[in-house]
C-alpha cells in the first residue's frame, strides 16, 4: 500500500468563516480536528455558515458557484456529498463529517471533515516535514511519511496526531484505494501527493 497526501489544487476557491464566535474557540487549541467538532458541532446546520472567496481572494461571492468536491478553509477540509459518500464507503464513518451551509449555494451540502478520532502512527524522527517553526517546533506539510505502531486497519483517509501532543498533523493521508476512486470517479478540486516512496505493509 502506498500513502499519499491529498491537497486542495491551486487555484480553487477557498472558504470563510464570517462568525468570530465560531472562530476564535476552534483555533484555540492549534490544530485539532477535536476542538473544531466540539465549537461547531451544538450549532444546527443553518448556522455553520462559511462562505466562498473569489479566485482572486478579492470579495465573497454571492451567487451560485461551481463548488469542487473539496474545499478548504484554514487546515479543515470540506467535501461535497458525493466525495463524503466515497469516504464512508471506503471504511470512514457518517459520524466524522459535519454539514455545514455555503452561502452562496444553500442547497448543495457540504461536509466538513473532523473525524473523532486521528491516529498516533507516525515516527516523527523519520519522517521528514516543512517545518514553520523549529522552537517550539511547528509542523507544515508533510514530506515523507514513516509509520510506527501500525494498527491492523486503517481508513483510506484519515489524520495523524502528533505523538504527546493534543494537535494533529493537519494533513489528510490516504491509500491507493482512495485515490484510484478519486480519480476514477472524476472527482475535481484535489492534488494527491507521494508521501511513501515503499510499500507499507500491514
Amino acid at each position: 500500500m502506498t500513502y499519499w497526501a491529498i491537497e486542495v489544487q491551486e487555484g480553487i476557491s477557498q472558504l470563510y468563516l464570517p462568525k468570530k464566535e465560531l472562530f476564535r474557540p476552534s483555533v484555540r487549541n492549534g490544530v485539532s480536528c477535536l476542538t473544531v467538532r466540539q465549537v461547531f458541532e451544538p450549532y444546527p446546520v443553518q448556522d455553520r455558515i462559511f462562505q466562498v472567496i473569489s479566485k482572486g481572494g478579492r470579495s465573497i461571492v454571492k451567487k451560485p458557484a461551481k463548488l469542487s468536491d473539496m474545499l478548504i478553509w484554514s487546515w479543515v477540509s470540506f467535501f461535497t456529498e458525493r466525495a463524503k459518500n466515497l469516504m464512508v464507503e471506503l471504511g470512514g464513518n457518517n459520524d466524522d463529517f459535519l454539514q455545514c451551509t455555503i452561502e452562496s449555494n444553500p442547497d448543495e451540502p457540504c461536509f466538513m471533515h473532523v473525524p473523532r478520532k486521528s491516529y498516533d502512527i507516525i515516527d516523527m524522527t523519520l519522517s521528514t516535514f516543512l517545518m514553520l517553526s523549529d522552537n517550539p517546533p511547528l509542523y507544515g506539510r508533510i514530506l515523507t511519511l514513516a509509520f510506527q505502531n501500525l494498527p491492523a486497519v486503517l481508513p483510506s483517509c484519515f489524520m495523524a496526531s502528533i505523538p504527546k501532543n493534543n494537535q494533529d498533523l493537519g494533513q489528510w493521508i490516504v491509500d491507493d484505494k482512495f485515490k484510484l476512486a478519486w480519480e476514477e470517479r472524476m472527482f475535481t478540486g484535489a492534488n494527491f501527493r507521494k508521501l511513501t516512496e515503499s510499500e507499507v505493509v500491514f
